[in-house]
């Protein structure tokens, strides 16, 4: 036991000194950003008022009488859902594939990794050379095929072209959750399903599926989080555009504080966005102590 001047130093006390490091690099890193954006939402911040002015909750009575906001949390929702949704498909599909035995299984592993390690800027730069109009390989060869599609140009298809790209790049993580979890299931247990009667759909259902489901929930919350916030693929593919289609809440929030010079508005989009991620963590959070922990008990 440690002691301070002869006196010896109760556990709790020690432990306490040791973590104050930590608690005050949380506070300082975490908290005090929160508690400051909070702070300037409440407070008319622009061109005009240098200093600020409380306002209270004007900024966000604000927020909601305008279009450009209802129009970003539309398109946030939509990027999220069609994002995680297709993420997870392909994440799970790939999964269970290369959970199987077959031949250079190893290389296959490593090369559905290749898009999570690209840097954002280097795919932006490709897949906009790629879907162009007119110089694109990709736009070129639906084209020769009798398929037009606008990809970025167009309004009515920007979002699904930055969702197609943001799934490229981040279902490699899913691949990856899942896969590790596979790898500790006993194979003994499909073994004694298989001589039962149990057909591929059974096993899924009742060993693979409980088994996986802890992480599949832990994987669906982070990737939410992840995409709801995320500003680089779309500030990079289209800016938000054309005509706003693709501006979701991290964009508006961008355009808002450092183009329209609103940093009590801006702050607001944030604030808002905080709350909208604590609810959706706190909603996966209470479906996996429902469903996913019965299932492993």
């Amino acid at each position: 036991m440690s002691s301070v001047e002869g006196q010896p130093m109760k556990d709790k006390t020690l432990g306490a000194i040791l973590l104050l490091p930590a608690a005050i690099t949380v506070l300082l890193i975490g908290i005090y950003p929160i508690l400051n954006v909070i702070y300037f939402s409440l407070n008319k911040w622009d061109i005009l008022s240098p200093s600020g002015t409380f306002i209270w909750l004007k900024n966000f009575g604000y927020l909601f009488t305008t279009s450009d906001f209802w129009n970003a949390l539309k398109n946030s929702l939509i990027w999220t859902v069609g994002s995680v949704a297709f993420q997870f498909g392909i994440g799970l599909a790939l999964a269970l594939f290369l959970n199987k035995k077959f031949f250079a299984r190893d290389v296959y592993r490593g090369l559905v990794f290749f898009s999570y390690l690209i840097p954002t800027i280097v795919i932006a730069i490709v897949f906009r050379f790629m879907l162009n109009d007119v110089t694109g390989i990709i736009a070129i060869a639906f084209q020769r095929i009798g398929l037009r599609w606008g990809w970025f140009a167009s309004p009515k298809t920007s979002m699904m072209s930055v969702i197609l790209v943001n799934v490229w790049k981040y279902f490699p993580f899913v691949v990856v959750c899942i896969l590790a979890q596979l790898q500790t299931i006993d194979q003994q247990m499909y073994e004694a399903a298989r001589i039962d009667g149990a057909g591929s759909f059974q096993q899924f259902r009742h060993i693979t599926w409980p088994f996986i489901l802890p992480v599949v929930f832990i994987v669906l919350m982070l990737r939410t989080i992840w995409t709801i916030k995320n500003f680089d693929i779309i500030k990079l593919l289209t800016g938000g555009g054309p005509l706003d289609s693709t501006e979701t809440l991290p964009i508006l929030t961008y355009d808002t504080v450092f183009a329209s010079f609103k940093l009590g508005r801006g702050s607001a989009i944030a604030v808002l966005m905080f709350i909208i991620l604590m609810a959706a963590s706190s909603l996966y959070l209470r479906l996996y102590r429902r469903y996913a922990l019965e299932s492993i008990t």
